[in-house]
């Protein structure tokens, strides 16, 4: 997030169960008020992909510790980030199975690097077969070995 600006980015990337790329987007946050609220954002926006190409499992990881805490609280959050927290929560729901965990922001680096992309650029987007260049050199460091 920009704290000078009032923006913010949300970067998504999706892979499958061994890894491999999925589809990716990223989004600029107009008026962001706080990294937390951009997190949650980022999180609807995965939701959204994750739904539109057919993803029945979905195990979501954050680099923020907090936006995790918050959505894997049973309780109903009363913050000014509550109403999104619970509409991020609602929609987790709809997966068959749903998981949400807390992720370095090193072993987050193709979101991360998005999500500037998405600032800087003011760029939205979505990519589906294959990854943007601007990640592609992560993706493909990140695939598993095989033997």
């Amino acid at each position: 997030m920009s704290e000078h600006m009032g923006r913010g980015g949300a970067g998504v990337i999706l892979r499958d169960h061994a890894g491999a790329f999925r589809a990716a987007s990223c989004h600029v946050v107009l008026r962001a008020t706080d990294p937390e609220m951009v997190e949650l954002l980022a999180c609807k926006k995965a939701i959204e992909l994750a739904r539109r190409v057919g993803v029945g499992k979905l195990h979501l990881e954050c680099d923020s510790a907090g936006v995790v805490s918050m959505l894997n609280n049973q309780e109903k959050n009363l913050s000014a980030t509550g109403p999104t927290v619970e509409d991020v929560k609602s929609r987790l729901k709809e997966f068959d199975e749903f998981r949400v965990s807390w992720v370095s922001r090193s072993a987050n680096a193709a979101a991360d690097r998005l999500a500037k992309v998405g600032m800087g650029d003011e760029l939205n987007s979505v990519w589906l077969s294959s990854p943007p260049d601007c990640i592609l050199h992560i993706v493909s460091d990140e695939i598993p070995a095989f033997s």
